[in-house]
């Protein structure tokens, strides 16, 4: 009898001690970085839905809360997730491939979806401007992040094309870093040295809408097409720690873009509600269903003329095989390039 109750004492001890752990064993909290505009609308929409608590259950978790922090520019978003603030990024490709490229034998970073395809317009508002030639040494032009954003890295390859592959920096000294509600701010506002700004939707769209702004180039011109500009990622040591819930994150990206391909009405709402302001919101719908415009998917789309650009210019050392190395394995079915 004492040798029995030993034991029911010891297996009472490692349940108590095993059962924290258990409920431990993944996150009730899912935290995500984004940045400004509706290349982001994926994860607003998952966030004010809550797909991905509704992705748990149905997996027999319990409650996953999701949680969204405002940032702007790759490097501010890196920089939370190191420091253990954020777990997913939702941001441009160039920073997500250069962190991929730094923490192969690490972090082990990769994106676990697209956040869409979208155009990037470099627009201007210096008179008589049609190319690039025409920004050289006149004023200064506004994007997200200097030499590492989505927008930097393909102003430098339009550079390339445009003036040799010796000069594809040639308006980094006129780049400054600033959020797009801001710089649309400054270069409607003409009276500030922002007189460019490489937008991104719904900005774009916004400035398109002055007689004085000018379109100097799509995105779309230097891609040779549709192109994935922003992506959805996070390390390998996260998703280890907690694969079900890293599932229940991949499946709800998809239940967000369902939703806003199937209800772009109430897409826009869920977006006016989560920016507060002067928000029109049967522009921000036509925006949405606007399908020419903009695709809301998770299928990659032109992410290699990225890395390859980055690889010939040295900003990373690795050269993945196919776009599906710098992916998880939830997209490798997926017809990405």
């Amino acid at each position: 009898m004492p040798i029995l109750t030993r034991r029911t004492m010891a297996g009472a001890a490692f349940l108590s001690l095993a059962a924290p752990r258990l409920a431990r064993a993944e996150v009730s909290e899912v935290r995500f970085a984004e940045g400004f505009g509706l290349s982001y609308l994926p994860i607003t929409v998952m966030a004010h839905e809550q797909m991905v608590d509704r992705r748990a259950r149905a997996m027999g978790l319990g409650p996953v809360n999701t949680r969204l922090l405002k940032l702007t520019g790759g490097p501010a978003m890196i920089d939370a997730m190191l420091a253990g603030q954020v777990d997913f990024i939702s941001g441009g490709v160039p920073p997500m491939i250069n962190l991929w490229d730094k923490t192969v034998a690490s972090l082990h970073v990769k994106a676990i979806a697209s956040m869409g395809n979208s155009p990037l317009h470099l627009n201007t508002i210096v008179p008589d401007v049609h190319d690039l030639a025409g920004l050289v040494d006149k004023g200064r032009i506004a994007l997200p992040a200097v030499r590492i954003s989505v927008q930097a890295l393909t102003l430098q390859m339009a550079c390339e094309k445009a003036f040799g592959r010796d000069d594809y920096q040639k308006l980094d000294r006129q780049t400054v870093s600033m959020p797009h509600p801001e710089a649309m701010q400054a270069l409607l506002g003409g009276r500030t040295e922002i007189t460019s700004h490489f937008a991104s939707m719904p900005f774009l769209w916004y400035e398109a809408k002055d007689t004085r702004v000018a379109r100097v180039l799509s995105s779309r011109d230097v891609l040779g097409g549709n192109h994935t500009g922003a992506v959805l990622y996070n390390s390998g040591r996260w998703r280890d720690a907690n694969p079900k819930v890293f599932d229940a994150v991949a499946l709800a990206i998809d239940d967000a873009n369902t939703l806003i391909n199937e209800q772009p009405r109430r897409a826009a709402e869920i977006y006016a509600a989560a920016n507060p302001g002067r928000i029109d919101l049967a522009e921000i719908e036509a925006m949405i269903a606007d399908r020419e415009t903009t695709q809301f998917t998770s299928t990659p789309e032109r992410v290699m003329p990225y890395v390859e650009f980055m690889h010939r210019r040295g900003q990373i050392k690795t050269m993945p095989a196919s776009w599906k190395d710098l992916f998880w394995d939830n997209m490798h079915d997926r017809a990405g390039s």
